[in-house]
Formats: structure tokens, sequence, C-alpha cells
């Protein structure tokens, strides 16, 4: 499995934690999880995703908690996680130079833990990190 799109899960509507670590999975395309409005748990680890299309997550507005660690992505768009409502822990590891853009974790007013560990952090872009009343863990 190389590249996921949302006409690979439109007939698991009901899903609420979804494990697909360790596929071979490069690339996640716009809209992936349209048609997963229920999940809550996405587990992306030690794949090969380099480029997270913006509003691959669109939709995922039950989604609490997202795991992309072991994972080779250059970047994080400005609005990726954006209106995720109730997302509180995000995992990431081996982010590449491009780091993430301003307004990645925009309008995450749940979110309490960040975790990255393994990239390339040779500074931390001011702004990057504003707006999160509920952060606890970074």
């Amino acid at each position: 499995m190389r590249i996921i799109s949302a006409a690979d899960l439109q007939n698991l509507p009901n899903l609420r934690s979804l494990n697909l670590n360790d596929n071979y999975i490069m690339q996640l395309k716009s809209e992936t999880f349209q048609y997963n409005e229920l999940l809550q748990a996405l587990y992306l680890q030690t794949n090969n995703i380099r480029q997270i299309s913006n509003g691959t997550f669109n939709g995922l507005e039950n989604l609490f908690f997202l795991d992309l660690t072991n994972n080779p992505i250059f970047i994080l768009p400005s609005g990726l996680l954006s209106s995720k409502p109730k997302l509180s822990n995000v995992r990431f590891s081996t982010l590449g130079h491009g780091g993430a853009k301003i307004g990645a974790f925009r309008n995450l007013t749940r979110l309490k833990t960040i975790f990255i560990f393994g990239g390339f952090i040779n500074r931390i872009k001011y702004g990057i990190f504003a707006n999160l009343p509920s952060i606890t863990h970074l």
C-alpha cells in the first residue's frame, strides 16, 4: 500500500480506531478520511510517509489521537490539523528541514500533548505554538 485515498476507506464509516502501522504508505491524499467521521484514533507509525496533503484530515472532527511517528515527513502544511476540536495528542518524529509551518496547529483548543522527536529541530519559529490554551506537554 503506497498511497491511501478516500476510496480505500469509504466502506468503513463506523471506524473509531484505525491502525495502519508498518504498511509502507508514502502519501496521504487530500480528503483521505472524509468518510470516516467517527474516527477517534489514527495510528500511522513506521510507514514511509513523506507528504501529507493539506486537507488530508478534513472531516475528522472526533479525532483525539494522531500518531505519525517514524515517518520521514518533510513538512507540516499550515492548517493541516486545524479545526480538529477534540484532538488532544499528536506525535511526530523525523520531521524534516521544512518543519511545521505557522498555523499547522491552529484552532486546536484541546491539544494537550505534542510529541516531536528525532527531527531536525534547529529553531522553533515564533508563533508556531500560539493559541494552544490546553497544551501541557511539548
